[in-house]
């Protein structure tokens, strides 16, 4: 029973991320018939998703939709989009939520640790790795329009040496994380 309800569900979240258009799904692990993955595979595409099913469903709408801008901002450009990685995404909640509970705004903790330190704590592959934080924007469309803005925020979301992105909002804290 427990099998075929978490079939279910991870049906449920293809056919949305296939619907809305999401950059969550990664197209050769979502389109191509999920169910039929090879176990490892499905273990990987299970732990993905179940952290995007029992996320806020505000968070969850506002990190979709930040990568989902994005996105469309790189297309503009000529970009590749980017995938959206859950484990960056881990990364990038977590220092969101730091941030936001114990109310600072840095790109290095109180404690001194680094984009490099955290991803190296999350166990993400990176060899080149960049971050977007902001604060007090009301919207994913009013962060992604201040990023744009700012040269150095842009060059972040339009280098075309990244392949993934991880996205973090806690309170009025936003977080991008990007690699190759």
């Amino acid at each position: 029973m427990h099998n075929s309800i978490k079939q279910l569900c991870l049906t449920a979240v293809a056919a949305t991320c296939l619907w809305s258009g999401s950059a969550f799904a990664q197209p050769e692990t979502v389109v191509n018939n999920p169910l039929n993955l090879q176990s490892e595979q499905r273990e990987k595409f299970s732990t993905e998703f179940r952290a995007r099913c029992f996320d806020s469903d505000r968070t969850r709408l506002d990190r979709s939709n930040v990568c989902k801008i994005t996105n469309q901002r790189r297309s503009q450009y000529r970009r590749e989009n980017l995938i959206l990685d859950a484990n960056l995404s881990r990364v990038a909640q977590r220092f969101a939520e730091d941030m936001d509970r114990r109310g600072y705004f840095s790109h290095v903790s109180p404690e001194g640790q680094t984009l490099g330190m955290r991803l190296r704590a999350g166990s993400a592959d990176f060899g080149y790795a960049g971050e977007n934080i902001a604060r007090g924007q009301q919207s994913s469309m009013d962060v992604m329009n201040s990023w744009m803005n700012s040269p150095g925020h842009r060059a972040n979301i339009l280098k075309s040496q990244f392949r993934r992105i991880g996205i973090g909002h806690s309170g009025k804290v936003w977080v991008q994380v990007f690699t190759d």
